[in-house]
């Protein structure tokens, strides 16, 4: 569990992910400045706008789930396109 979280925090670009507790509380993690792990894993620290939450990954969390990746934009047409749709281009 705690290599997925760490890989998540790592990612680039990063996609905001939420970790639900075993006791059922939610913790949205919108940016990687939000969430903070120690070098063995052995304690993660979430940041919300009102707490910190110390968190024992081994026994406090029950799941991760990722945010759905907004759809990439073309820059050229500033326009969303749907994935693996090939990119206009203009021709001479």
């Amino acid at each position: 569990m705690i290599t997925g979280i760490r890989n998540l925090v790592e990612a680039d670009p990063f996609v905001p992910f939420t970790i639900h507790l075993a006791d059922g509380t939610q913790l949205r993690v919108p940016t990687a400045d939000d969430i903070a792990l120690t070098p063995s894993g052995a304690c993660i620290m979430v940041f919300t706008e009102d707490a910190r939450w110390d968190i024992d990954p081994e026994a406090m969390i029950k799941r991760v789930t990722v945010d759905q990746m907004p759809a990439p934009v073309d820059p050229a047409q500033g326009e969303e396109k749907a994935e693996g749709s090939p990119t206009k281009r203009k021709t001479d």
